[in-house]
């Protein structure tokens, strides 16, 4: 019969030889992949990945992720709090904005799941990242064209409105001119009728 030790060696090249197969398999993805342990410290990124953040993973082996790829604070937390429920064995979606090296931003939609080790200990996650970059832009572009048009709308009624305003101010002093223009006119007929009267 094998030993224990032996059957934990074969058990452990099984996990490597299929860990070196979805790794193999991973790097020819067109999703963009990255792995992280339990730390948040890169284990693994995928040349499709490495394309959009322009880091290659050589460069950032090893690292925190959210101090590379998260300028801000907020995002950071964020991350950390991500990082506590992959230990608790609990999947995600989120978005999240990532810097790239040349310090420009990329928006993502990360769907991040845990890793297990042999045992069965959670040993970090696997996030595909999706760039939502482009639609975030159309999205917003639309919002502001939206918005534009309203504008243009509330700016032409107001001003309809106010030319309706000018047109009734215009009316109605038009209309009391012609008023006292009448009663003028009477009064002067009024005058010249009693000096008529007088006369004769």
């Amino acid at each position: 019969f094998p030993s224990h030790d032996t059957e934990r060696k074969r058990a452990y090249d099984a996990l490597k030889a299929s860990e070196q197969k979805y790794r193999t398999l991973f790097e020819n993805l067109t999703m963009d992949i990255m792995e992280v342990d339990n730390d948040e410290k890169i284990v693994f990124m995928n040349k499709t990945l490495e394309k959009i953040v322009g880091y290659r993973f050589e460069e950032v082996r090893g690292k925190t992720a959210s101090s590379i790829f998260m300028k801000d604070d907020e995002q950071r937390r964020h991350m950390e709090e991500v990082t506590e429920m992959r230990k608790q064995g609990r999947e995600s979606v989120y978005e999240v904005t990532l810097t790239r090296k040349d310090g420009t931003e990329v928006q993502v939609v990360i769907s991040g799941a845990p890793t297990f080790d042999i045992d069965g200990s959670i040993k970090g996650s696997i996030g595909i990242h999706w760039d939502v970059t482009e639609i975030r832009k159309t999205q917003q572009d639309l919002l502001n064209e939206r918005i534009t048009r309203e504008q243009q709308l509330l700016e032409t009624k107001l001003q309809a409105e106010e030319e309706q305003r000018s047109q009734i101010g215009r009316d109605l002093h038009d209309g009391v001119g012609q008023m006292l223009a009448y009663m003028q006119l009477y009064i002067g007929l009024l005058k010249t009728n009693q000096q008529f009267g007088e006369k004769e």
